[in-house]
C-alpha cells in the first residue's frame, strides 16, 4: 500500500512539475515576444523622428539650391548640406522575430516602410555623389522629400497605433499635401527661406 502511495505521489509530483515548467516556459516566451515588439516599436519611433530631421535638412538644401539657380548665386551652394539617409538598423531583424505576432495590416505597413527606407537611401546617396550640390535637380530633391514624408507618416502611425494600425491608403497627391501642410513646405513658388538666415539681394 505504501509503495502504491509513493508511486502515485511521484507521478502526481512529476505531472505538476511538468505543468509548472510548461506554463513557466510559456510565460517566458510571452515576455520575450513583448520585449521584441517593444524594441520594434522603439525602432519605428526613431525612424519617424530621424525622417523628420532629414526631411527638414533636405528642404533647407532645396531652398538654397532654388536660390542658387534662380538668382545665379553660386555662393549659396557653399551652404548646401545634404543629410545622411535614414536607417532602420534593427527594423528587419525585429520585424522577422515579431512577424507571426503582428496583424496583417502591421505586416503590410512594415513592408511598405522597409521599401521606402531603401528607396530614400538610394535617392539621398545618389544626390550626395553630385558635385557641386547645386547641380542636383530640384525635382530630385522634391521627390526625396516626398518619400521621406511617406516614411514619416507611416512610421508615426505604426508606432502610435500598434495593433490598431491600419495602412494609410492616401494617394501620392494626398500624401504630398499632408507632408507640405504638416511641415509647412512649399515647392510651387519662391520658397520662404528668410527664417533660415538666407537673404536674397
Amino acid at each position: 500500500m505504501d509503495f502504491l502511495v509513493a508511486v502515485f505521489s511521484a507521478v502526481i509530483g512529476a505531472f505538476l512539475a511538468g505543468l509548472v515548467g510548461f506554463f513557466s516556459a510559456r510565460h517566458i516566451r510571452k515576455d520575450e515576444t513583448e520585449s521584441h515588439k517593444n524594441i520594434l516599436y522603439i525602432e519605428i519611433e526613431d525612424i519617424a523622428k530621424d525622417s523628420k530631421v532629414v526631411m527638414e535638412m533636405l528642404y533647407d538644401a532645396y531652398c538654397l539650391s532654388f536660390c542658387a539657380n534662380k538668382f545665379g548665386r553660386e555662393d549659396y551652394a557653399t551652404y548646401i548640406l545634404l543629410p545622411a539617409p535614414v536607417h532602420g538598423y534593427y527594423l528587419q531583424e525585429m520585424s522577422i522575430v515579431c512577424f507571426p505576432q503582428l496583424t496583417f495590416e502591421q505586416r503590410k505597413g512594415l513592408k511598405a516602410l522597409a521599401f521606402n527606407l531603401e528607396e530614400q537611401e538610394q535617392m539621398i546617396n545618389n544626390m550626395r555623389s553630385h558635385r557641386p550640390f547645386s547641380s542636383i535637380t530640384l525635382g530630385n530633391m522634391i521627390s526625396t522629400i516626398r518619400t521621406l514624408g511617406v516614411i514619416y507618416h507611416n512610421a508615426t502611425l505604426l508606432a502610435e497605433h500598434k495593433e490598431r494600425y491600419k495602412i494609410d491608403n492616401y494617394s501620392p497627391e494626398q500624401m504630398n499635401q499632408r507632408t507640405k501642410l504638416s511641415h509647412k513646405f512649399e515647392f510651387n513658388d519662391f520658397p520662404t527661406i528668410m527664417d533660415k538666415g538666407v537673404v536674397v539681394n
